[in-house]
């Protein structure tokens, strides 16, 4: 599906087949309680080779039938599998999935996968077989997490997960940083960016901006379930790096 234009429309749904039953679900529901933005939002994110947008079909099929906007993927099968390998290969995709879930792609070499195939001792192997279970999106050399469903999956397993060493200790410490934030504490809030920005990882390049930028994003995860985030949106004169919307 990633390599093959033959093989992209027995993935997924189109653009153009999500307005189809988007529209259904219209007729049926006057005042929905599912937008067609909230559909994009959820369950989009995903692409064919040649570039044209692909959503979860399951998850739209079961947003639209529960009248709910919510992750339907389950936490069994491919996933904990999947874990096993993160688990075990820590050192090789640690950093990776701290910038993935911040927001920013990284570079990997998808391979052909046999979904049936588990022994996986590689980063790319790892990140391929993630692609074929449509845990990543692939895009022209680079690998991420592909729409909110997702996010929130990765988000609550680094915070659940003290195998994943400081992603997991920055995770934990967001609930405490939004907090500070909104208090107007700035020495807790310097206190943990200091801790933040001085932590083991070697994801950080002392001062380059994307990866502080990715080291602010995890430490404010807890803001995504109140906040929109975006980065380098207009501020007046220049560009705020960071902002937070109300959603």
């Amino acid at each position: 599906m990633a390599a093959k234009e033959k093989y992209s429309e027995y993935f997924g749904f189109t653009e153009e087949e999500v307005d189809l039953l988007y529209g259904r679900y219209l007729k049926a529901h006057p005042a929905p309680s599912v937008s067609r933005t909230g559909l994009a939002l959820w369950y989009d994110g995903y692409q064919t080779v040649s570039g044209k947008k692909i959503y979860n079909p399951r998850s739209v099929a079961a947003a639209l039938s529960d009248g709910q906007l919510g992750s339907y993927w389950t936490s069994s099968g491919p996933y904990d599998e999947i874990f096993y390998y993160i688990e075990h290969n820590i050192g090789q995709v640690r950093d990776d999935l701290a910038l993935m879930v911040s927001g920013t792609p990284v570079p990997a070499n998808v391979q052909e996968y046999a979904s049936t195939s588990m022994n996986l001792t590689t980063r790319d192997e790892i990140f391929s077989a993630m692609v074929v279970y449509g845990f990543l999106t692939y895009k022209d050399g680079y690998v991420s997490i592909p729409n909110k469903e997702l996010m929130d999956k990765f988000t609550d397993m680094i915070r659940k997960e003290p195998s994943l060493g400081y992603v997991h200790r920055l995770a934990r410490e967001s609930r405490r940083m939004l907090d500070a934030a909104k208090a107007g504490d700035i020495a807790t809030m310097l206190h943990i960016l200091e801790f933040a920005h001085n932590t083991e990882s070697p994801l950080l390049s002392y001062s380059n901006e994307a990866e502080l930028a990715a080291v602010i994003r995890l430490v404010y995860l807890e803001a995504r379930d109140f906040y929109q985030i975006e980065r380098e949106d207009k501020a007046g004169i220049g560009y705020a790096d960071i902002r937070f919307h109300k959603t």
